[in-house]
């Protein structure tokens, strides 16, 4: 098993219509890890008195409040026991190696948990994934991300792009269950950055596949400072879409 050795943490950062790769404290330039989603496009023409920053302002309200029914979602019980459920089908078939007994005690909390919240199954092993409710709504903000970013690529406003300054950005510990697990992914993560560059919120675009990865990943961003952003000569709020790519060590590292 790999589980020792230096562990290659990247990170993709998606602006503007550029595409900038930093191995978190390294530089270089990299294609779209994919392409923004086929969507209708924002609104062209501008109304009667309208500016072009007033339809992105626009558009960031309407995000704004599906933000909100998706924070009350991912505070219903029924999120956290489909998160619940998620975890403990995944730790039922995980190899914990010597710390089995770890495992066995976290699994004896999370089924309580589950059971405190509705949980049918009588027997921790029975557990299977439950389906999230927010699904839809999490869909619905990527849709409205997408076309901002679309409306920020066509260079119909001028912005300034935010940067993350890494040098005050933790990086992701790779979970030690996910190295004794052979686990890999990539977890991409949306990430409104404030005009003085914190962070306000931060969702998961999409998994890498692994529970403990994604939760791994999305503990990050918020820790991490921003340099400032905006368009049309103000600072504005930005939204960037950030890649935390974790791979293992070579085998090579091992031997």
């Amino acid at each position: 098993m790999k589980t020792s050795g230096k562990i290659i943490i990247s990170c993709l950062l998606i602006q503007i219509g550029f595409f900038v790769s930093m191995r978190c404290f390294g530089l270089g330039l990299n294609d779209p890890a994919e392409p923004l989603s086929s969507l209708a496009p924002v609104q062209q023409s501008e109304p009667d008195g309208g500016t072009k920053e007033n339809l992105y302002l626009q558009l960031q309200n309407m995000v704004n409040g599906k933000i909100t029914f998706l924070a009350d979602c991912h505070d219903s019980g029924a999120y956290k026991l489909s998160n619940t459920s998620n975890l403990i089908a995944y730790l039922n078939h995980v190899q914990a190696g010597s710390q089995a007994d770890t495992v066995k005690r976290t699994l004896k909390d999370l089924f309580a948990t589950y059971k405190s919240l509705g949980g049918p199954e009588e027997f921790v092993s029975k557990v299977k994934p439950i389906a999230s409710p927010c699904d839809g709504a999490e869909a619905e903000v990527n849709s409205l991300i997408d076309q901002q970013l679309a409306f920020q690529k066509s260079e119909r406003i001028e912005v300034y792009p935010s940067r993350a300054v890494f040098g005050k950005c933790t990086k992701p510990d790779y979970p030690w269950l996910s190295l004794r697990n052979e686990e890999e992914g990539t977890v991409r993560v949306n990430i409104l950055v404030n005009p003085d560059g914190a962070v306000t919120y931060v969702s998961k675009r999409k998994s890498s596949g692994f529970p403990l990865l994604d939760s791994a990943a999305l503990a990050v961003p918020g820790k991490c400072d921003f340099a400032q952003s905006g368009f049309g000569g103000k600072f504005q709020p930005h939204w960037l879409v950030l890649d935390y790519v974790f791979k293992l060590p070579p085998a090579s590292a091992n031997h």
